[in-house]
């Protein structure tokens, strides 16, 4: 008998060990109860799951999301989890790409869903589920929320770019520097202080780099209001020639900046501007010591011009309309007169480029 009881013990913790248990962990987004969303918009579901259980040792994960009583969207992978491991389903946690989840086929369908056209007011029901192969505890594979919905609102945000224009040639480990006009088009006002913009490089048949950009606006913009944002990139040392388009792509975001909101148009969202990348033989132009300063109808620009070819002094209003333009050769010396007979008093935007580079940007009241 002594023989055998260690026989059983073994075999008794071999099939203890086997017991697997992953269920939903926890909801991160959205926050709270009942939170509010528009109709026929895309909303972020970001949820965790945990390891109730012993080891897992490859086997098949199912995660989904099943939004009203619309089937149920879901996607498989297979991976090791350890005691009380969590995966978290959110772009925003650096484990979601540690564990390769943003590779994983249908990642999308299962960490966000669009609202249906329902009533405004009318509460809608998601649900979470997670299980793995041999789950031996259905208790927590599943877990609900509700949200309420309520009527879209007539947004339009209107992109522009407004320079460098198209085919202006840009260099490698060179400073490109970009105005862009955004507008109001819709019937509601945009009430945030910041405007967001993302910026994709396009260039060689593939996108080489991903930017966010963000410009602080003084007041709300109103169904009607524009303002100018302005973007300085830094090229990438091994940008290739040929080719390169710079694309952007503004959004109107939740009030707490989560996700973005649906809008009357999108196809004035995204604008890119195509430029041509070549190796420079001149190197950084800027540091011209740069000023400029208002006169009697005209506007003053001083500085190094030396060895500077192509020189234009342009003057926009706020709005993102030029409204003068000069050129000169750097042998004309060192000073432009840009004319502002004819303007609106008002705030404007002088930009002196050279070379294809900003090298001077100043707002500029003219009396």
């Amino acid at each position: 008998m002594k023989r055998i009881f260690p026989l059983v013990a073994i075999i008794v913790l071999a099939v203890a060990a086997k017991a697997q248990d992953v269920g939903v962990e926890k909801l991160i987004y959205p926050k709270k109860h009942y939170p509010v969303f528009e109709v026929s918009s895309t909303v972020p579901a970001y949820w965790s799951i945990k390891n109730y259980g012993d080891t897992i040792q490859s086997r098949v994960f199912t995660v989904g999301i099943k939004v009203g009583d619309k089937p149920k969207n879901y996607t498989l992978f297979r991976s090791d989890m350890a005691v009380d491991e969590v995966f978290p389903f959110d772009p925003r946690n650096v484990k979601f790409y540690q564990n390769y989840f943003d590779q994983l086929l249908g990642i999308e369908s299962v960490i966000g869903f669009k609202t249906p056209e329902y009533a405004a007011g009318d509460t809608l029901k998601i649900c979470l589920e997670a299980t793995v192969t041999g789950d031996t505890n259905p208790a927590n594979d599943s877990a609900c929320f509700e949200i309420i919905l309520a009527d879209r609102q007539p947004r339009d945000l209107d992109l522009h770019i407004l320079s460098p224009k198209a085919g202006t040639e840009v260099s490698p480990n060179h400073t490109v520097s970009f105005d862009v006009s955004v507008k109001n088009q819709g019937s509601v006002a945009y009430t945030d202080d910041s405007v967001f913009v993302l910026m994709q490089v396009f260039s060689d048949n593939k996108v080489s780099d991903v930017k966010a950009f963000s410009a602080h606006i003084n007041k709300n913009l109103n169904p009607g209001d524009s303002t100018i944002m302005t973007f300085d990139y830094p090229t990438s040392v091994s940008l290739p020639e040929g080719d390169v388009y710079f694309i952007f792509n503004v959004s109107w975001l939740s009030e707490d900046r989560f996700y973005v909101l649906g809008e009357s148009s999108t196809s004035n969202n995204r604008r890119y501007v195509k430029m041509k990348s070549v190796i420079s033989s001149v190197g950084e132009v800027k540091d011209r010591n740069i000023r400029a300063y208002q006169a009697e109808n005209e506007i003053i620009v001083n500085g190094n011009f030396e060895g500077i070819d192509n020189l234009s002094f342009t003057l926009l209003d706020m709005q993102g309309r030029v409204m003068k333009t000069e050129r000169m050769n750097s042998a004309a010396g060192n000073q432009s007169n840009l004319s502002t007979a004819g303007l609106a008093q008002g705030v404007y935007l002088l930009n002196v480029v050279g070379q294809n580079t900003l090298l001077y940007r100043q707002k500029i009241m003219v009396h």
